[in-house]
């Protein structure tokens, strides 16, 4: 059996149209109205494979599934995390454009979306077995 993983395990997937001025960035959480979720928040939709402007279609990981996500704060292998947003750097229309974004923190007091398979920090990217929503913490 292998001991590394190089990417996602499971996809599943929805092809969602951004929200207008809502450029997603890869890695991050996106609700399937196209909207940025809030920190600590329920999420309605998944993960974003790819930087995306807004108005364009991506194709939108959904849960159940295990993914690369980025770790916008401190994120342990094994604790259940939370969404937290923070400006991230993305190419959009072959431009670097500061991105406000939701990815991954440890869970604190909002909503867990699933569970860190790895660990890192903010900038870091992470697995996630991405179950969005199970419960408040």
């Amino acid at each position: 059996m292998a001991t590394n993983v190089a990417g996602d395990l499971l996809d599943l997937g929805a092809k969602i149209e951004v929200a207008a001025a809502a450029n997603m960035a890869a890695g991050t959480f996106m609700n399937m109205d196209g909207s940025l979720p809030s920190s600590a928040a329920a999420c309605t939709g998944g993960v974003v494979p790819v930087d995306t402007a807004s108005g364009d279609y991506v194709d939108l990981k959904l849960p159940p599934g295990i993914y690369r996500v980025r770790a916008t704060g401190t994120v342990t292998a094994g604790l259940l995390v939370e969404l937290l947003q923070a400006s991230v750097y993305g190419n959009i229309s072959g431009t670097k454009t500061a991105i406000t974004a939701a990815g991954v923190q440890n869970i604190s007091a909002g909503y867990a979306i699933g569970r860190a398979i790895t660990g890192g920090v903010s900038g870091d990217t992470v697995l996630v077995n991405v179950t969005i929503n199970q419960h408040a913490a």
